[in-house]
């Protein structure tokens, strides 16, 4: 099977001035989904996910995956607010704060 490539095609950035291409994940679920089981908890995670420490983990290791993937735009899409029923815990601000730190 071959690998899935475009070709470079210019006609874009001349008749659309300042188009680009994006790589994109439109469609991730966070550890906000892991009661719902839509999610496993990655491998460089340890102790509680829904810990301050466990989030921001996930956070650093999902945004180094992006980048080292050349992915420019996450699309964060949990089905739970938060990590925990109770609490403040949440993945998609974790990411957000980690993103801007």
């Amino acid at each position: 099977m071959s690998e899935f490539g475009r070709r470079d095609v210019d006609r874009w950035h001349r008749e659309v001035p300042g188009a680009r291409w994006f790589k994109a994940d439109l469609h991730i679920h966070t550890l906000d989904d892991l009661p719902g089981r839509k999610v496993k908890v990655p491998a460089g995670v340890t102790g509680d996910p829904s810990s301050d420490e466990g989030i921001r983990a996930y956070a650093r290791l999902l945004l180094q995956a992006a980048v080292q993937r050349g992915v420019g735009v996450l699309a964060l899409t949990p089905h739970s607010a938060r990590i925990a029923p109770t609490g403040d815990a949440s993945a998609v601000w974790g990411i957000v704060d980690e993103w801007n730190d």
